[in-house]
């Protein structure tokens, strides 16, 4: 007896064929996946990219210091995490992004602190204006000291710049700079002279400085003395008061 195929035999066949042959392709994937990763979990990530701008930063003794992190590090591990939490408790490190990249790349982008002063010996102001509050954790050498009344702080550091452009060519180099509530400027020299500015409108005064410094300075060897404040808020001529 022949037994004959109806449509809806046909269509029950070919359904149970499609299912056999899509369980087949995913468990044939399934295992070449489990594979892939199981090689790509051995597989370290290898390639150390750092990028950034560093001022305190030493990049050779930050590399030492990721590779001594003796933990997992293939791509489908949390490495990037764990070292993006490490750096950030750097004091003289900003901000740092860390990415993997495949294979076996780890690209880490760092911007390091730019300090221009202390501010009111509390704070670290950096080169945009933004006071960094980590005193305590770092400390840094060959910068000024700033003074002001709250919220002045980009005041003064526009400031600054302009009175260390005037002085550059005398090498004269400042030590402190105090802002008063009223603005008015004054600042004392890395040989402690006090100088009274008033107004940073005054600059014209202080440009007349730099032309007879090298007098002053040579006043103080003829006298023996030396000087302890200049005061240049005077229309015409300055006053000196010697020690």
């Amino acid at each position: 007896m022949k037994c004959k195929l109806n449509s809806k035999n046909v269509w029950i066949i070919l359904k149970y064929i499609i299912i056999l042959y899509t369980t087949i392709f995913i468990v044939v994937n399934s295992c070449i996946l489990i594979k892939m990763s199981q090689q790509l979990s051995k597989k370290k990530l290898c390639n150390l990219i750092i990028t950034g701008t560093f001022h305190k930063l030493n990049i050779t003794e930050l590399k030492h210091f990721i590779l001594s992190l003796r933990r997992t590090c293939n791509f489908f591990s949390q490495y990037d995490t764990f070292i993006q939490h490490k750096l950030k408790t750097f004091p003289s490190i900003k901000s740092v992004t860390v990415k993997k990249e495949w294979p076996d790349k780890l690209l880490i982008h760092i911007v390091d602190i730019h300090p221009i002063a202390y501010w009111n010996n509390t704070y670290i102001l950096d080169k945009q204006g933004t006071l960094i509050n980590i005193l305590q954790k770092l400390t840094i050498n060959n910068i000024p000291y700033f003074y002001g009344p709250k919220n002045s702080e980009k005041e003064i550091l526009q400031n600054y710049n302009i009175i260390k452009n005037i002085l550059k060519n005398n090498n004269i180099l400042l030590k402190s700079i105090l802002l008063t509530p009223q603005h008015s400027l004054k600042f004392l020299t890395q040989e402690n002279i006090e100088i009274i500015i008033g107004r940073i409108s005054n600059s014209a005064q202080l440009k007349k400085l730099t032309h007879i410094w090298n007098i002053l300075k040579y006043q103080e060897k003829v006298k023996r003395k030396k000087i302890q404040y200049i005061d240049l808020r005077y229309k015409s001529g300055i006053a000196i008061k010697w020690k």
